[in-house]
């Protein structure tokens, strides 16, 4: 012990004896460590907003979708002759197909989108109308800035009611609050009972494969 205590004192006098290089080496020190905890920091956070931005493009979903056949494969399948209606796209049947086979998924969610004009009053906006459920906030990941989102209890009620995406509300009504007011999508009124927090956008490389819905619908039967 009695030789711990005389080194400590020897130590505290040589570093007196340099006051201005102890000094020195211990501003080294202290910044030193704080500059690899800050690069720590940095790196811990863009690793989290990384993380979220793939979580946001829904990196676990498989999107499966339908597209129209060209005019000349229904030339083909119909002889050439006398064309008939078309039927096409994903079906309710091929929804429970797909449940029933599928033993990995989860869950699933079907989806209709419909570009159609979005008008309220004079001011209107060329939009994607999406026709979901309310399990559609749930897969996308959605934060509501006012208002909510669809309920399964919506389904049940004579009114139509609509979910605005954050461009599409301020385009529509820039000067006052949206919910509780009416927008017209083709021929049909829906109700707004809520507007979705804006969101950052998508990584370049993902622009081009995600679709950014800016309006979502549910049709009561």
């Amino acid at each position: 012990m009695g030789r711990i205590l005389r080194g400590l004192k020897l130590g505290m006098k040589s570093l007196l004896l340099h006051k201005l290089r102890s000094g020195l080496t211990v501003l080294g020190i202290v910044f030193g460590v704080a500059a690899v905890i800050a690069m720590l920091a940095v790196a811990e956070g863009s690793s989290r907003d990384a993380q979220e931005r793939i979580q946001q493009l829904g990196a676990t979903n498989l999107i499966v979708r339908s597209v129209k056949p060209s005019d000349e494969t229904q030339a083909t399948n119909t002889g050439g002759g006398r064309r008939s209606i078309l039927n096409y796209g994903l079906k309710y049947e091929d929804f429970d197909r797909i449940m029933a086979t599928v033993p990995t998924i989860k869950k699933a969610l079907p989806i209709r989108e419909i570009k159609k004009q979005v008008r309220h009053l004079d001011k209107y906006i060329d939009g994607r109308v999406v026709g979901t459920t309310h399990e559609y906030d749930q897969f996308n990941r959605l934060d509501m800035e006012r208002g909510r989102f669809l309920t399964e209890a919506d389904n049940e009620k004579v009114m139509n009611y609509a979910v605005l995406g954050h461009e599409t509300a301020t385009t529509l009504f820039p000067y006052e609050d949206p919910i509780s007011q009416s927008i017209k999508i083709g021929n049909d009124y829906y109700t707004v009972v809520g507007v979705t927090r804006e969101r950052a956008p998508p990584p370049p490389s993902a622009a081009a494969s995600r679709a950014r819905s800016s309006t979502r619908t549910s049709t009561s039967p």
